[in-house]
């Protein structure tokens, strides 16, 4: 139970509704032998139900009982009780676009630095945060068009350059989530 524990936030998973409230109790009493107190407005429960029509379980923690949800944010990861990573796709999709924006005028749109520098910038504040937690995801084709469509847009963006009257633009390396370039 304990090695899913990280800073503040624990996962308890279970197969079973009575599993699930066995383990709650536990850790609730393993915590009050530390002084520690389970923050119940900030306890959720995401039940992964196999039939649609079973009712949610009801889940308590000290008699207060637990709000179900159908979507909640784990260690920077969107979870989803149907096992949808759509919603962490776009949310990633939109930190690198909102990264990109906060970087575009001070490095991607200035002129006065190099190429491999701005390559540099927008694989290490962009594409990091573009794919993390990808190496857990199924992804589907949607998935990946919405990332080749965000990826080439902003590369569209801060690396085509003004020399006189050419161009210069780097060409992107196809292949599965590549972040290589040839300058």
């Amino acid at each position: 139970m304990f090695e899913l524990q990280y800073a503040d936030d624990a996962a308890l998973p279970s197969h079973t509704a009575a599993g699930l409230q066995r383990r709650l109790d536990h850790i609730c009493e393993a915590y009050q032998h530390a002084g520690l107190v389970v923050n119940v407005k900030k306890t959720e429960i995401l039940s992964q139900i196999q039939q649609l029509s079973t009712a949610q379980p009801m889940f308590t923690v000290s008699s207060a009982p637990l709000a179900n949800v159908q979507q909640f944010t784990y260690l920077g990861s969107i979870l989803t009780s149907d096992c949808d990573i759509t919603h962490e796709v776009n949310r990633r999709i939109q930190l690198a676009s909102t990264a990109f924006g906060r970087l575009s005028h001070r490095v991607f749109f200035n002129h006065n630095l190099s190429i491999s520098t701005k390559v540099a910038v927008y694989n290490a504040m962009c594409v990091s945060v573009l794919l993390f937690g990808c190496e857990t995801w199924t992804l589907y084709r949607r998935h990946l068009k919405a990332w080749k469509t965000t990826i080439s847009s902003l590369c569209r963006k801060s690396l085509v350059f003004t020399d006189g009257t050419k161009f210069h633009m780097l060409r992107y390396d196809e292949g599965p989530m590549s972040t290589a370039w040839n300058i």
